[in-house]
């Protein structure tokens, strides 16, 4: 960031990750629409917050206008709708980057940990690779994503010129979305598969861990802020994030004490925390 804008930085103490007084109330927000969380297209609203930003800073330059533009301005106005200036905002929309990045590794080996060994424990349990076709026990969204995985292989299988005969059960596991796994430990449904899933998904989860409302409530979490991350959005004011990325962490332990280990040598998230706001400002 160029001089100018590096000179509108505010001299007020910023606390934790940069969001003070009431920003920091927000630790976990429920899930939000596109606009309140500020994404979706620029468009009229995006000239609406233009005129807010440069209202809020005398140093707003054509620069600035130029990168807000490319965020997007609606997309940018969150990180300064406490009363921070641009400089603060950009500060924070980096660290927002940083952080999304560091918690990478870990998101994706739960994330796949978690597919491979819930599919692995219904082929056991089942004695077929296409179980999704012979079990009583998915719900309705689950059904529903099922046939909108088999859709998409076969359009695959198409495009790269195999025969739908080739189609194989691995083929329509990589199409199910994180949601479709989770589904398994919604406590709502306790469904019989889905405690029957407990132990040999989570093989190494302490005895008193292993209930449904625990797991279930622990991949909730998970899958709300691996969506967030994913879709690029805005995490920095989470003040809980070490203690999600703690979590995550564990569950992998739970399943892969292996790949936890991996994950963890690989994983920087604890440091990109630590230095907070300080090296993008």
């Amino acid at each position: 960031m160029n001089n100018q804008l590096s000179s509108t930085r505010s001299a007020t103490t910023e606390r934790g990750l940069g969001m003070s007084g009431e920003a920091l109330k927000e630790e976990t927000p429920a899930p939000v629409t596109a606009a309140m969380d500020g994404r979706g297209s620029s468009g009229v609203n995006a000239q609406r917050y233009a005129v807010l930003l440069c209202e809020a800073s005398p140093f707003y330059s054509a620069q600035e206008e130029a990168l807000f533009a490319a965020i997007s301005p609606r997309r940018f106005h969150p990180y300064v709708s406490d009363g921070s200036d641009n400089a603060m905002g950009v500060a924070r929309y980096a660290l927002n980057i940083a952080l999304s990045e560091a918690l990478y590794p870990a998101i994706h080996c739960l994330e796949i940990a978690l597919r491979n060994a819930i599919h692995k424990a219904i082929c056991q349990s089942t004695g077929c690779s296409d179980w999704y076709d012979v079990s009583t026990d998915l719900n309705a969204y689950q059904r529903r994503i099922i046939n909108d995985a088999k859709e998409k292989s076969r359009e695959k299988l198409v495009k790269s010129g195999r025969s739908l005969d080739q189609a194989l059960p691995d083929d329509v596991i990589a199409e199910l979305p994180l949601g479709f796994w989770t589904a398994f430990f919604n406590k709502r449904s306790k469904s019989t598969l889905s405690i029957q899933l407990l132990r040999p998904v989570f093989r190494y989860a302490p005895r008193k861990k292993l209930r449904l409302d625990e797991i279930g409530e622990r991949t909730a979490r998970f899958r709300t802020l691996r969506n967030r991350v994913f879709h690029h959005e805005r995490i920095v004011h989470w003040v809980d994030l070490p203690s999600r990325h703690a979590e995550i962490m564990e569950l992998i332990s739970w399943i892969s004490p292996e790949l936890a280990t991996m994950c963890q040598r690989h994983d920087r998230f604890a440091s990109v925390h630590a230095r907070g706001l300080t090296p993008w400002l």
